[in-house]
């Protein structure tokens, strides 16, 4: 009898599981389609929807040449609403047809981190460095007033849900060239949730000229005196005047940011920003310095919020 009954309902569980499933694609295809026709909020990732390109200024001629592209939103009233502070980004979606078989990461979307205050009503901006080789930098400097581009947030779920976040007096933020764009916004919250934080970014760059967002940067060392530093770094051309030239290694990042000098590291959080391999060998500069991710990283990935 038992063996009968696992027949009888074997298939109705597999039909209706079956049925259930492909109700379920359908109404995120359904979904998926209709935003990408139609303007408004930023969707989660891969949800992707059409933002028009405002203006495109050259902010910085030299090679690669660095691009600010400013994007509206669906309502003057609307913002972007992203978190920062925590590094929440955008992805971009590449155009169908455009070519990025050269490109490791071939047509999949690219992630960009605004350079905009999140809260600003209206609009957003975009700030590009375009490489020679580039795939999606190129897209987006080719980009004309009027073109759109899809976009959606660079994670499935809230920013708080993503990241952990562990404050500490004394933060070090190690950003390499373009990571900038996500440096600032960090820093800025870093600054803005505790009196006591002080915060010194270190700048590394092939070349001074490289150094773009000077004027967000000044700004935060306008609004927040004495608490926040910022030391550039070159490594293919003799330093100006005040600047540093080399690569970085534990003992450039002891020298810049006094770790294990002080006593007090217990206080000391430190971010990595740039691509992946950098960041990997960063963090295993500053392990090997006595300063693991675990007890001193500024952020980590989290599954689920603590609660």
């Amino acid at each position: 009898m038992l063996s009968a009954l696992r027949q009888t309902v074997s298939p109705v569980f597999s039909s209706t599981t079956a049925t259930a499933l492909v109700l379920a694609s359908v109404s995120v295809a359904g979904l998926r389609g209709y935003w990408q026709r139609t303007p408004g909020p930023i969707k989660p990732v891969f949800f992707f929807r059409p933002f028009p390109l405002l203006s495109k200024q050259l902010v910085n001629s030299n090679t690669p040449p660095v691009w600010r592209l400013r994007f509206g939103l669906a309502s003057q009233n609307d913002t972007l609403g992203l978190n920062l502070g925590l590094g929440e980004h955008v992805k971009v979606a590449l155009p169908d047809g455009w070519d990025c078989s050269h490109t490791a990461k071939g047509s999949k979307p690219r992630s960009y981190s605004p350079t905009s205050d999140p809260e600003q009503k209206g609009w957003f901006e975009l700030t590009v460095k375009e490489y020679e080789d580039g795939c999606c930098s190129r897209y987006l400097a080719g980009m004309e007033e009027g073109d759109v581009a899809m976009m959606s947030r660079g994670w499935p779920l809230p920013a708080e849900w993503i990241m952990k976040r562990k404050p500490g007096r004394r933060v070090g933020v190690i950003a390499f060239g373009v990571g900038i764009t996500e440096a600032v916004w960090v820093a800025h919250a870093e600054l803005a949730a505790d009196t006591g934080t002080e915060v010194k970014i270190l700048y590394a760059n092939r070349r001074y000229g490289d150094r773009i967002l000077l004027d967000e940067l000044d700004r935060l060392a306008a609004t927040y005196p004495g608490r926040f530093q910022v030391q550039d770094l070159v490594s293919r051309e003799e330093a100006p005047a005040g600047a540093l030239q080399g690569r970085v290694s534990p003992e450039l990042l002891s020298g810049v940011f006094e770790w294990g000098n002080a006593g007090n590291d217990a206080e000391v959080r430190w971010l990595g920003v740039g691509t992946k391999a950098m960041k990997k060998d960063l963090a295993a500069m500053i392990e090997g310095m006595g300063l693991p991710a675990k007890q001193h990283g500024l952020l980590s990935k989290q599954l689920l919020p603590r609660l």
